[in-house]
Formats: C-alpha cells, sequence, structure tokens
C-alpha cells in the first residue's frame, strides 16, 4: 500500500510541474486619466482546465476567462493596456496518466 502511495505521490509531482500555469501580468492607463492606472496579476492554464485567471488589486477582484489574451480585451475597453508573460513560454511536454 504505501509503496502505491508514494508512485502515486510521484505521479503527481511530476503532472503538477508539467501542468504548471503561466503567469502574465496586464497593466496601463484608463483612459482619459495618466494618473488613474490598471495593474493585475493571473495565470493561464490551458482552456480545458479553466482558462484564465487575474487578479486586480486595486478593485479586489478576480477576473475569470478563456484567456490572458480575452481579459486584455475587456482591459482594453477602459484603458491603454499592455499584457506581458512573466515566465516565457510553458514546456510543452506529454502529460503523464493520472488516474
Amino acid at each position: 500500500m504505501e509503496k502505491v502511495r508514494r508512485e502515486r505521490l510521484r505521479e503527481l509531482a511530476e503532472y503538477v510541474r508539467i501542468d504548471k500555469p503561466r503567469l502574465f501580468a496586464i497593466y496601463g492607463l484608463f483612459h482619459g486619466d495618466d494618473d488613474m492606472t490598471l495593474c493585475g496579476w493571473g495565470m493561464q492554464w490551458d482552456e480545458e482546465f479553466g482558462g484564465a485567471l487575474l487578479y486586480d488589486p486595486g478593485s479586489r477582484r478576480t477576473w475569470q476567462s478563456e484567456s490572458a489574451e480575452q481579459l486584455l480585451i475587456r482591459y482594453r475597453l477602459v484603458g491603454d493596456a499592455r499584457l506581458v508573460w512573466l515566465d516565457g513560454e510553458k514546456p510543452v511536454a506529454v502529460r503523464p496518466a493520472i488516474g
């Protein structure tokens, strides 16, 4: 039983590293007011695992969408917003079977 548990934990340790989210930030200035900033940090998973989450500390809200790019489109409705990826490209790997 303990051997099965150790093997399962090893598989999960590999899985969480392969399927880690990409990190990003969205920042900019609101339209018409150069003193009003918008800024938030997020994580993006493959869409099948939930898409993207963005936390905006200014409003203390968390936003969810299919992707970081979709969140950027939303922010561009109210400001001159930019998207920056903070961690480079997500590694391409074969996901281990979990089950």
